[in-house]
């Protein structure tokens, strides 16, 4: 007799082992017809789900009830927490609403004086912002200022190389502060003081870095 010793019930696969098994019996066909329970086994099924029937209805009985009433006293509490909630939910919309419509209020208030002053403003701001652009355009196109101060020699290569200065760094420090002058006295067209304007926009003109600075570059 072949031994089919790699049959396991419950194992995952198909194997001859599978077959041969089945061809002796040693597993139920799957066309075989159930065999009915007997009276004696389907009341013994009755009175087992019967008992725990009873069992289920005992703790619903006992739970339920305990569980009706905390939800009970909660409904209750809500019921008179509600009222007040609402008041409270009103007085604070109320709240905020007002908040924002003064807040609005103050804002248009502030940006309408502000325009009354900038259209107000001294003329001499105008056209010392026009002064400023044509200084913008001069200090682009002024020409670049270098100078050869000694030379060096390369570890490397061992060649001599002309130690070069020039102003490029100055010049783009000076084009970004003019820029930001320009800024500075636009917004002083809402300043309400503008007494002595001219000497403080000199003061500010006279501040600006100066483009010429040489600055080592090789």
């Amino acid at each position: 007799m072949l031994a089919i010793s790699d049959f396991r019930p419950g194992r995952v696969g198909f194997t001859v082992a599978d077959i041969l098994a089945k061809l002796r019996g040693l597993v139920p066909r799957e066309d075989a017809e159930p065999v009915p329970p007997t009276p004696e086994e389907r009341a013994a099924n009755r009175d087992e789900a019967g008992r725990k029937l009873a069992a289920i209805e005992s703790e619903r009985n006992r739970e339920l009830p305990r569980l009706a009433e905390v939800e009970r006293r909660a409904a209750e509490h809500l019921q008179a927490l509600t009222p007040a909630f609402l008041a409270a939910q009103k007085a604070h919309s109320a709240a905020q609403a007002a908040l924002f419509r003064r807040d609005h209020d103050f804002r248009y208030a502030a940006e309408s004086l502000r325009r009354q002053i900038e259209a107000s403003h001294e003329p001499i701001i105008d056209e010392f912002i026009d002064d400023l652009y044509r200084l913008f355009h001069a200090n682009i196109e002024q020409p670049r200022i270098w100078e050869q101060r000694g030379e060096w020699r390369d570890p490397y290569t061992r060649k001599r190389i002309a130690e070069i200065w020039d102003n490029s760094a100055a010049q783009f420090a000076r084009t970004k502060a003019i820029l930001a002058l320009r800024d500075q006295a636009e917004a002083m067209k809402s300043d309400p003081d503008q007494t002595d304007i001219e000497n403080r926009l000199a003061a500010l003109l006279l501040a600006l870095p100066d483009g010429n600075e040489l600055a080592k570059v090789v």
